[in-house]
């Protein structure tokens, strides 16, 4: 028998491989509490190695052209491309990004979002939102609210579990916008790593960081 699932992962990593590295800081990452990865995120970037990540990377994809077609059969007019079908976004100096959408809403155009959750993260984002629940998403929409130029943002989440939906209207905190652009900007002018948040390597954040290896190399197993 053959293993699909394993050809299935490799054709996966070999398109992967073939991919060229972006060389901009990407306002999806801006709101990354540790200097030091966002730091490496832009000076040594690297693919996401594991397979299984990009399947649900895919998913996610996939959900967001399904929450499309909803928004636009209800009769609501969505823009995501421009005339040359190039997705709608921004370039200020070293940082960029590529938003969803703008939704067309009675009081005006407005930022859309579309993320998909697990059931857990999905029942945070309804609780407390998406500020308290998913604090870099609340980041990345300020950055695109405000390189834009929109007052406010239409916030969809689905549940990859059962497929309910949650929307939050979210408005524009200047304060937040230029804050993550100011630090990004600093950032990536850094020659060396700037600080770790993380006081060492064996704390949850580092272990899943793809950047654990190189920006703990030069730290003994004691250190705290």
């Amino acid at each position: 028998m053959i293993d699909i699932v394993d050809l299935i992962d490799k054709a996966i990593m070999k398109s992967v491989g073939e991919q060229t590295p972006r060389s901009y800081l990407g306002a999806s990452g801006l709101g990354e509490p540790c200097d030091a990865k966002l730091w490496y995120s832009y000076k040594h970037p690297k693919q996401v190695a594991n397979p299984r990540i990009h399947r649900i990377f895919h998913l996610g994809h996939n959900l967001e052209d399904v929450l499309i077609k909803y928004i636009r059969d209800a009769g609501l007019v969505l823009h995501t491309h421009d005339e040359n079908n190039e997705q709608f976004g921004f370039k200020k100096d070293i940082i960029a990004g590529h938003i969803d959408g703008v939704i067309e809403l009675p009081d005006g155009p407005a930022l859309i979002e579309f993320k998909t959750f697990n059931q857990k993260r999905f029942d945070a984002f309804k609780k407390v939102g998406v500020k308290e629940s998913d604090p870099k998403y609340y980041t990345q929409v300020q950055i695109y609210m405000g390189e834009l130029e929109l007052e406010k943002c239409l916030f969809m989440g689905i549940s990859k579990n059962d497929c309910e939906i949650h929307v939050q209207y979210i408005n524009y905190d200047p304060i937040e916008h230029n804050w993550a652009i100011n630090r990004g900007l600093e950032i990536g002018k850094e020659k060396e790593r700037p600080s770790r948040k993380y006081g060492h390597k064996s704390n949850f954040n580092c272990k899943m960081c793809d950047y654990r290896k190189e920006c703990w190399s030069d730290a003994g197993d004691d250190e705290a």
